[in-house]
C-alpha cells in the first residue's frame, strides 16, 4: 500500500487525498507514474541489389540505335535533301549577256578556240572580235577583224544579219552565219575612258597576226592621231607603202569609223583607251598612241 509523502498515512488505492492530513495527492502520483520509453526505431529496409545488363545486351541495343539513325538518314536524305544540298553548294553564275565571252569552239572546220572575242555592254552595244584569212593560198595569215554590233534580248544584230543567241550558265552558243559559235564567260564588261582633245604620237606598232610577234614601228615612223572636238578624229598615217591623210568620226565607245578619200568606203576600227595610251587596231597593224595634250 502506498504511503502519504506529507504524514506517512496509508493511503487506500486510488486515494485523491491523504485520509490522515488531507493533502492533494495528485502531484505525488505524476512523480510516480513511469516515464514512457520511446519505442525504437525500425531499421530501414535493405535495397535489393540491382541486376546489372550484361554487356552483350548493351552492344545489341547500341548497334540497333545506330542502324535506325543511319537507315532515316539514307530514306529522308535521298528523298529531299541531296537536291537541297546541290542547289546552295551550286555557284551562282549570272545570266545577263553583259560581259567579255571568249570563242571555245565552232561547228566549223578550221576555227581556232580562244580566235574570238565577244563584248555585249550595258547599253545594247558592243563588238565581235574574229579571226578571218588574208594573203593567197600559199602565203595564208590570219587576223583579228573587229566590228560593232547591236543586241536585244537573245539576238545579236551584226553585218547587218541578226543572230540568235542562248545562255546556260557560263555557256553561250550563238548562230552566226550558218555557223555555231560556242562561247565561255571571261569577264565583265570593259569599257574605255573618255578620249581627251589633243594630240597623239605613236609610239608602237606590231602586227596584228595571229601567233606572230613582229614589231613594226619603224616602218609606220612618223604616224599620228588628233582628236578634234569631241567626235572627229584625223589619222596620219605613213609606212613603207604609202602616206595617207584621213578623216574619222568616233562612232561609239568602242570604233572609230574612217572614210577613204572620196568618202565612197567607210572602215570600223576598235579603239582602247586607258587614260594615257591609246590602241588602234588599224587593217592588220596595232598601232599604240600615248596622248600628248
Amino acid at each position: 500500500m502506498a504511503a502519504c509523502p506529507n504524514c506517512g498515512a496509508d493511503l487506500p488505492e486510488g486515494s485523491v487525498f491523504c485520509p490522515g492530513c488531507g493533502a492533494s495527492l495528485a502531484h505525488a502520483q505524476k512523480q510516480q507514474l513511469p516515464h514512457s520509453v520511446p519505442a525504437a526505431a525500425a531499421p530501414a529496409p535493405t535495397p535489393a541489389p540491382k541486376k546489372k545488363l550484361p554487356i552483350l545486351t548493351i552492344v545489341i541495343v547500341a548497334v540497333a540505335l545506330l542502324a535506325g539513325l543511319l537507315l532515316g538518314f539514307l530514306f529522308f536524305g535521298g528523298r529531299g535533301g541531296g537536291n537541297q544540298t546541290a542547289e546552295i553548294a551550286a555557284p551562282a553564275t549570272p545570266s545577263t549577256p553583259e560581259g567579255t565571252w571568249t570563242l571555245t569552239g565552232s561547228s566549223r572546220e578550221g576555227r581556232r578556240p580562244g580566235s574570238g572575242i565577244l563584248m555585249l555592254d550595258e547599253d545594247g552595244g558592243g563588238y565581235f572580235s574574229y579571226s578571218i584569212g588574208w594573203g593567197t593560198q600559199n602565203e595564208s595569215h590570219e587576223f583579228h577583224a573587229y566590228k560593232p554590233l547591236a543586241w536585244a534580248e537573245n539576238k545579236i544584230l551584226y553585218h547587218n544579219e541578226a543572230c540568235s543567241f542562248t545562255i546556260t550558265g557560263a555557256i553561250m552558243t550563238m548562230e552566226w552565219d550558218g555557223e555555231t559559235l560556242y562561247f565561255e564567260r571571261t569577264g565583265g564588261v570593259e569599257r574605255n575612258k573618255p578620249l581627251k582633245i589633243g594630240q597623239y604620237s605613236l609610239t608602237e606598232a606590231k602586227s596584228a597576226e595571229i601567233d606572230v610577234e613582229k614589231d613594226t614601228t619603224e616602218e609606220w615612223n612618223g604616224t599620228s592621231l588628233q582628236l578634234i572636238g569631241d567626235q572627229f578624229v584625223i589619222l596620219y598615217i605613213v609606212n613603207s607603202e604609202s602616206r595617207s591623210y584621213s578623216e574619222a568620226m568616233l562612232l561609239n565607245d568602242y570604233f572609230f569609223i574612217l572614210a577613204d578619200g572620196d568618202g565612197a568606203y567607210a572602215a570600223y576600227f576598235l579603239y582602247t583607251f586607258d587614260g594615257t595610251t591609246l590602241t588602234l587596231y588599224y587593217d592588220e597593224t596595232l598601232l599604240t598612241f600615248t596622248y600628248q595634250g
